[in-house]
């Protein structure tokens, strides 16, 4: 008895040899052809025939590496970030495929980037981390994708966007900001005018600052009883 191939595709990577074993012809990728059906014709000595189909299925190995969808990620994220009920704040996806069907694929960030972390592709702010734009405005870090056996990475770039989350404070010395005063602690002027002064006649310039950087408008109020008639802020702009 001898065994052959019933109408076999130039493509096929399978053959049959004279005792019936089916092989493997050439290098083979389930990425490509996932399956082969094939029909083998067996014949006696006095010519008499029989056939029966057969169907490969290839098995996946862990032959391809994971790769980011980008070589970079940019995000943008405000430095008082909301944090949802687990704890994390989102800063966006970064997501990574592998054609091998196998592979399960884990995420790391770059070490002593905290308080960014990555879960499943996902990046995150830390439950316990923090972002201040007063601080640190941008960061740049790698992350990186493993399937246990090949390993992508990409650049994320985060930018830090300011909020409006620090009160204007009164500098220890008038001409500028050049020197802020713990929390709770105020700038005492005093000053001496002498009653003759000339209408419109500038008694100080005070001078406060906000970290934000958003502008400083002033205003003047009385601390207690009596009679702020005679004294007007010249320019709520400038604090004289």
């Amino acid at each position: 008895t001898r065994y052959e191939l019933v109408d076999p595709d130039d493509s096929l990577p399978l053959g049959i040899g004279a005792s019936g074993v089916l092989y493997v012809s050439r290098q083979l990728d389930r990425e490509t052809v996932s399956e082969y059906s094939v029909t083998v014709r067996a014949i006696d000595g006095g010519g008499l025939t029989g056939t029966t189909n057969i169907r490969a299925i290839i098995s996946d190995v862990n032959d391809n590496r994971p790769l980011f969808e980008k070589t970079s990620f940019s995000f943008n994220i405000t430095e008082n970030c909301s944090f949802d009920k687990n704890n994390s704040c989102f800063v966006g996806w970064t997501m990574a495929g592998d054609n091998d069907t196998t592979s399960t694929l884990s995420y790391s960030v770059d070490e002593g980037m905290f308080p960014f972390e990555i879960d499943n592709g996902c990046l995150f702010v830390a439950a316990n981390g923090t972002l201040d734009f007063e601080k640190k405005r941008s960061y740049s870090f790698r992350i990186y994708v493993s399937d246990g056996l090949f390993v992508d990475s990409a650049i994320v770039n985060v930018t830090v966007l300011n909020v409006n989350d620090n009160a204007p404070y009164f500098a220890s010395c008038l001409t500028g900001c050049c020197g802020d005063l713990p929390s709770g602690q105020f700038v005492n002027i005093k000053l001496s005018v002498v009653e003759n002064s000339v209408r419109s006649s500038p008694l100080v310039h005070v001078a406060a600052c906000d970290s934000d950087g958003d502008t400083v408008f002033y205003d003047i109020r009385l601390d207690g009883e009596g009679d702020l008639s005679a004294i007007k802020l010249k320019n709520s702009s400038t604090g004289v």
